[in-house]
């Protein structure tokens, strides 16, 4: 009798249950419930097949450590005693047959733990009928079987849902504040994004809980001071992260250097999760001149590339900052010169983009590619993307690309339209021409893609409006026409390079509203906007601040860009985000 009542219960409890079912890889999650494939972790919804550190990802579920960062899987970050289910999440590389990261207490405490296979995720392959969180007695004690808890950040707390209450669902959407409850409808009881220790945003309320997710954290408010050099210009930053720390790299003008915007070396410092920096670092310092770094991260090394002379060089760089070939190696070169590089990594090479001019003073333009592997060297032979010339100037920006999963997408601008093609991995044009993303009226210049939840969200200027400000567009794996495009920026003010990073969930787009103002405002996979207001992360310098650049380490955001508040020379500065989550 007492078992027939317990399995009424059980029943009653699921058949009430207000958490939504059958939520796809990726999507937020508390419990095993929420999740198509019954297992939660890491606070989201696993995929069935995980991948392993290196492995093209389009966010943390698909990864097997649970941290997919710039569209491929980490190394683990967890803390020792944070719960597991893999090896790999942990910084220590054990999981303990207790599912906690640490050690094994045992005196071969360097040898994984024998008598437990690699966890592999519990019924992955099946639906799970047993529902895993069926109540229990002593429902008060977290049940440290059950792999599916939340994991908070530790280098980053979650202070944004203290001590979360599970309200009574009877109760919840009553219009009152319940015992059980921190918030009902529109009711917070005070509370706001700054009680729950983020600088600002929108505190809302989700079945009773709170949602931090429109709330954030603005972690540097003065900015870090990443790089200088002297009384010379340090300019065009870019950060890119390994999903333990951040390196940040730049373009500097030495003395006898050529002054203002030429550069013989490109210096780098890592910034860790704390926002302290290990120190400016050179990584490449050897004539010939050098410009426009770019840098994107591979699983274990990142790959830097810079233009030199007429050509492109790079080289791998370790999570340190150190450069593998300390010259660089020439990636591809141009008899007439290259514009600046950029770089997309699928999981097994990278595919380098970059503008070249047809004549000695022309501004005839073709966009080019070429292949490059993760150990610095190229791949086949460069192929032009566009088809035929278009008449460009240098600074309305780059060539760049952006894997989706299953392609890189090249996107470009002749200075009015904007145009895309797709690169196979292989390095095959997968489109006989190139296609439009944007043929509207005004100009459309500097395209900035990035991709995420198998598309990729293009960012840019966009004067059809009248003024210059920041518009962007969603393109999935197979579309070729017919895009939405959605303002993300709009004001009477002027807008300008924009740079995009993707975290798992949403797109961050970091810009220039003024010539001496760095803001950001996350997008969703429709290209709307998510955050109640632009984010301000530096406003404080009348004298310039220019070109931002934005990296993801799987808790928060580094912004990075040059500033020019010393007044004589411009300088690299940045500033952590983070975002709240949804409960």
């Amino acid at each position: 009798m007492k078992s027939a009542v317990a399995l009424m219960l059980a029943l009653l409890v699921a058949g009430c249950s207000d958490e939504p079912a059958g939520l796809p890889a990726n999507a937020s999650c508390s419990s095993n419930n929420d999740c198509a494939d019954r297992v939660c972790h890491a606070g989201v919804c696993a995929a069935s097949k995980l991948g392993e550190v290196g492995a093209p990802c389009q966010g943390n579920g698909e990864c097997k450590t649970f941290n997919c960062v710039g569209g491929i899987c980490a190394r683990g970050k967890l803390k020792d005693g944070a719960d597991c289910i893999y090896d790999v999440e942990c910084e220590s590389g054990f999981c303990t047959s207790g599912r906690k990261c640490g050690y094994p207490q045992r005196k071969d405490a360097g040898v994984p733990d024998a008598a437990r296979p690699d966890l592999a995720l519990p019924d992955l392959t099946r639906p799970d009928t047993a529902r895993p969180d069926a109540p229990r007695p002593d429902s008060a004690v977290p049940d440290k079987a059950t792999p599916d808890m939340a994991t908070p950040d530790t280098a980053t707390p979650d202070k944004a849902i203290p001590d979360q209450l599970q309200p009574d669902a009877s109760l919840c959407g009553n219009g009152k504040l319940d015992p059980t409850e921190l918030c009902d409808g529109t009711l917070l009881g005070g509370k706001t994004c700054k009680t729950q220790g983020f600088s600002g945003g929108k505190l809302q309320c989700k079945n009773c809980q709170l949602d931090s997710f429109r709330c954030y954290e603005v972690r540097d408010p003065g900015n870090i001071k990443i790089g200088a050099h002297g009384t010379m210009h340090t300019r065009w930053a870019r950060v890119a992260s390994d999903g333990t720390s951040f390196l940040v790299v730049w373009q500097g003008a030495s003395p006898g250097g050529g002054g203002f915007g030429a550069s013989s070396w490109i210096h780098g410092a890592v910034i860790d999760s704390n926002g302290k920096s290990g120190g400016q670092l050179t990584v490449i310092d050897t004539a010939p001149l050098k410009q426009y770094p770019e840098l994107v991260f591979m699983g274990k090394d990142y790959m830097l590339a810079y233009k030199q002379d007429k050509g492109i060089s790079g080289t791998p760089v370790t999570a340190a900052g150190k450069a593998k070939n300390p010259v660089g190696a020439t990636l591809t070169t141009h008899p007439k010169g290259t514009g600046a590089p950029d770089l997309s990594f699928d999981g097994t090479n990278l595919l380098l983009t970059y503008l070249i001019s047809t004549g000695q003073y022309s501004s005839a333009r073709q966009a080019w590619a070429r292949r490059v592997s993760t150990a610095g060297a190229p791949v086949g032979s460069a192929f032009q993307v566009t088809s035929g010339t278009f008449s460009d100037k240098w600074d309305n920006g780059p060539v760049r690309a952006a894997f989706d999963g299953q392609n890189h997408l090249a996107v470009w601008t002749n200075g009015a339209d904007l145009f895309g093609r797709r690169v196979s991995p292989a390095g095959k044009l997968v489109e006989t021409k190139p296609f439009a993303l944007s043929s509207a009226s005004g100009n459309q210049t500097w395209p900035f893609p990035s991709g995420g939840n198998n598309a990729v969200q293009v960012a840019w200027e966009d004067t059809q409006g009248g003024g210059r400000e920041i518009n962007s567009t969603v393109v999935n794996q197979t579309a070729t026409a017919g895009f939405t495009h959605k303002w993300v920026a709009v004001s009477s003010k002027i807008k300008y390079a924009p740079a995009v990073a993707f975290d798992g969930k949403s797109w961050l787009v970091v810009y220039n509203p003024t010539p001496s103002t760095i803001r950001a405002i996350r997008v969703d996979s429709a290209g709307a906007t998510v955050d109640p207001a632009a984010i301000t992360l530096s406003s404080s310098n009348a004298f310039g601040t220019w070109q931002p650049s934005v990296a993801w380490d799987g808790s928060q955001y580094l912004v990075g860009w040059e500033d020019g508040r010393s007044k004589s020379r411009k300088e690299i500065y940045g500033t952590r985000l983070r975002f709240g989550k949804a409960p």
